[in-house]
């Protein structure tokens, strides 16, 4: 169920469609190869708890796997290219590549 955070501060789509042609190709299995969550969740997560602190408790169970997305798109330069597009501030990929898992 979501919740009132979640659906508050959801990607738009208009964004999502500008944030998606800046993502390397998604991948379907994780290193643990389990299935890997979906980009736009992960995403949706990770700039919830950027942009508002909403609470990590939302998303218990899938933090693994929105960490998991989270390196990758550090790994991959996703963030400096979403950064350069004018989606995410200085602070915001300040704070995205000192971010460290709980």
């Amino acid at each position: 169920m979501e919740s009132k955070e979640d659906r508050e501060y959801k990607i738009s789509d208009e964004l999502w469609t500008r944030i998606k042609s800046l993502l390397p190709p998604e991948p379907y299995y994780s290193r643990d190869a389990h299935p890997m969550m979906d980009s736009r969740k992960a995403m949706n997560a990770i700039f919830c708890v950027l942009r508002i602190d909403c609470s990590r408790e939302n998303y218990l169970g899938q933090v693994d796997m929105i960490y998991e997305r989270l390196e990758e798109w550090r790994r991959t330069g996703t963030f400096d290219r979403l950064w350069q597009a004018g989606i995410l501030t200085q602070d915001e990929l300040r704070k995205l590549i000192l971010y460290r898992k709980c």
